[in-house]
C-alpha cells in the first residue's frame, strides 16, 4: 500500500485548506458508476462533507496526484455533486449534463491539481509528505 495513516491525515488537512470543506480520505478501490468500472480515485459529497476515495495499491506519488485531482473537483464542482445525505456513503453520483461538461470539469481539475503541486514544489518541497504539509499549513487559498 502506497499511503499510510500519516499521509491520510495530511491529505485530509490539505483538502480542508484547499477546498474549504471537511473531507474524509478513504483507501479502497473506487468504483465509477458513470464509467461502470474501478478507477484510481473518486470525489463525492455525502452528509455535507467531501469524500475522496483513492486506490491504495499504487505508488505514493500517483496516489498524491490523484488526491489533488479529486480535491480540485470538490473545490470547483461542489454544486454539481448530488449529496446522498448519508455520512460515509459512497453511492453518490456526479450529475453531468453532457460529455462536454465532463471533459471541461476533468480538464479544470487536472489544471488545478497541477497548480497546487507546482506551488508546493516552488517552496522547495520534494516529498509527498512535505508537499501535503505545506499545502495544509501555508497555501494562501483554495481554487484560483
Amino acid at each position: 500500500m502506497g499511503a499510510n495513516f500519516y499521509i491520510r491525515a495530511l491529505m485530509e488537512a490539505a483538502a480542508k485548506r484547499l477546498t474549504g470543506r471537511h473531507v474524509e480520505i478513504l483507501y479502497q478501490t473506487p468504483y465509477s458508476q458513470r464509467l461502470g468500472r474501478a478507477v484510481n480515485g473518486t470525489a463525492q459529497k455525502s452528509g455535507g462533507r467531501g469524500i475522496i476515495t483513492l486506490e491504495p495499491d499504487r505508488p505514493l506519488v500517483d496516489i498524491y496526484k490523484t488526491f489533488l485531482h479529486e480535491a480540485a473537483h470538490l473545490a470547483a464542482d461542489w454544486d454539481r455533486f448530488e449529496d446522498s445525505g448519508q455520512p460515509g456513503g459512497v453511492t453518490v453520483k456526479v450529475t453531468y449534463a453532457v460529455n462536454q461538461l465532463h471533459t471541461s470539469m476533468e480538464t479544470r481539475a487536472e489544471s488545478q491539481a497541477h497548480e497546487w503541486d507546482a506551488w508546493a514544489t516552488s517552496r522547495q518541497k520534494t516529498t509527498v509528505g512535505e508537499k501535503l504539509l505545506e499545502l495544509a499549513a501555508c497555501y494562501p487559498g483554495g481554487v484560483r
